[in-house]
């Protein structure tokens, strides 16, 4: 359509040659710009590496230190941190209660570097029969920046399935979640993960997560993201607890994954 009405150029005199040599060029520097959008607003690929060291001090009483990175193939590295502890209260078998408290650095697409604070209170019904557990946690948090990020507060519910594989000796189990989230600062829920995964114990102070998540969010960026977790735990020190239903329903172990 340009090039019909240059031939008509000489028609139309030399202010249109101007004129059309204009829209010519803002049309490509429209296109160049938008080729040039990182792919970073769509879709990203990442890794989220994990190392929590847990501790008994009672018999209802699970506490969790959490050390988390983040790599991005997109964003700038490492993506996020997350250093963080979790205290698991076990009431009677079939609910667990965890105040913790986590802090947050993370970059931009930009590069920029932002960190916040959260406490976090969180309530989570657990239901055994057989080789089945299943989970609702429930997170209220407070979110709180230090860098021009304003206070506000969100709400997570993430109900959970874990299936116990093979004998009880091999400590093995397959897992599968939903969650979403609800931002105050949007009035709306506005974020979903689902993720599916496998757990192992090596050992009685030894136990490791291999999982895949899928990330979709409709104000943050990148909008969709896919990781893949590793969560390595080490148990410093173990008791029986009368509020294990199995080793797929143990309070401390299910409760920090992100």
């Amino acid at each position: 359509m340009l090039l019909k009405r240059l031939r008509d150029v000489p028609k139309r005199g030399p202010r249109a040659v101007i004129v059309y040599c204009c829209v010519a060029s803002i049309s490509a520097a429209l296109v160049a710009q938008a080729a040039a959008v990182p792919s970073v607003q769509g879709t990203d690929l990442q890794s989220r590496d994990e190392v929590d060291g847990l501790t008994r001090l009672s018999p209802y009483l699970d506490v969790t230190w959490i050390e988390r990175g983040i790599f991005s193939a997109e964003l700038p590295n490492p993506a996020g941190r997350t250093f963080g502890t979790d205290w698991n209260f076990g009431i009677g078998k079939k609910l667990v209660i965890t105040p913790s408290y986590y802090y947050f650095s993370f970059r931009t697409t930009s590069g920029a570097a932002g960190h916040v604070h959260s406490p976090i209170l969180a309530a989570t019904p657990i239901f055994s029969r057989g080789r089945w557990t299943a989970s609702d946690r429930n997170r209220f948090g407070g979110r709180f920046g230090t860098s021009g990020i304003g206070p506000s507060w969100a709400y997570r519910n993430r109900p959970r399935i874990d299936y116990r594989i093979g004998p009880s000796r091999w400590k093995t189990a397959l897992f599968a979640w939903d969650e979403v989230f609800y931002f105050s600062k949007y009035s709306g829920f506005t974020r979903n993960r689902v993720a599916a995964g496998g757990r192992k114990e090596f050992t009685e102070r030894l136990a490791a997560d291999l999982y895949y998540q899928r990330e979709d969010d409709e104000r943050g960026t990148p909008a969709r993201i896919n990781t893949v977790g590793l969560q390595f735990e080490v148990r410093i020190r173990r008791e029986a607890n009368p509020s294990e239903a199995n080793m797929t329903g143990e309070p401390g172990i299910k409760n920090n994954i992100q």
